[in-house]
Order: C-alpha cells, then sequence, then structure tokens
C-alpha cells in the first residue's frame, strides 16, 4: 500500500485538465411536441492511466479501457456511469465508478473509461 497523499500529488504534478459532462433528464413539451435536455459541465484535473485489470498476462488484445483518478477536492459535481470525459484529445464514456478511502475519509474517485 501507499498513502493517499502519493495518489492526490501524481494527479497535482501530472494530471490534466479535464471536463466532466452530465446530462440532465430529457423533458418533454406536450403543447409544442418538443424534446429539452440540458446539460451540467464541470472542469477539473484528474490523472488517465491504463486499465489493464481483467486482461490475461500475454494476451494481444486491446480494449481501450482506461481508468481516471479525480481526487474529491477538484470536482464538486458527482461521477456516474453514462457521464462523459472531454480532454486528452478524446471523449470517453465512464462505464464504473469506485472510491479510495483513507480510513473514513474518501480521498479519490477512480472511475472506469472506455472510448
Amino acid at each position: 500500500m501507499f498513502p493517499a497523499s502519493s495518489l492526490l500529488k501524481m494527479v497535482q504534478d501530472h494530471g490534466q485538465s479535464l471536463t466532466l459532462t452530465q446530462k440532465s433528464s430529457i423533458a418533454y413539451d406536450p403543447v409544442t411536441g418538443d424534446y429539452s435536455s440540458s446539460d451540467t459541465s464541470e472542469v477539473f484535473l484528474g490523472y488517465f492511466y491504463n486499465d489493464l485489470s481483467g486482461l490475461l498476462a500475454q494476451q494481444d488484445i486491446e480494449r481501450g479501457a482506461r481508468a481516471l483518478l479525480i481526487p474529491f477536492k477538484n470536482i464538486t459535481l458527482e461521477p456516474a456511469i453514462g457521464d462523459t470525459v472531454t480532454g486528452q484529445r478524446d471523449t470517453v464514456k465512464i462505464t464504473t465508478t469506485n472510491f479510495i478511502y483513507s480510513g473514513d475519509n474518501p480521498v479519490c474517485y477512480v472511475l472506469g473509461v472506455n472510448e
């Protein structure tokens, strides 16, 4: 194990500016027959890394799966499955959400993302 402060330092030193976008629920206006929705976005500092969990050793399959570390202090929106993250020249969709704790205190989101 390593201290949570190491993760925060890694994001601080090597992270990049990314944008989380959440879609609101779609509303239907029966008077006009139109659908409307609005997105909520937030810019934050996060760190992508290759997620090789679940792959067998010496397997030559590329999944395009990565993980994303976001310190709790860097973001006010709560990332959810299906949200998108833009940055690093592409857009990825969140597929899993996990957390890292230090004792009882949340430190980082660890998000599984796919292109």
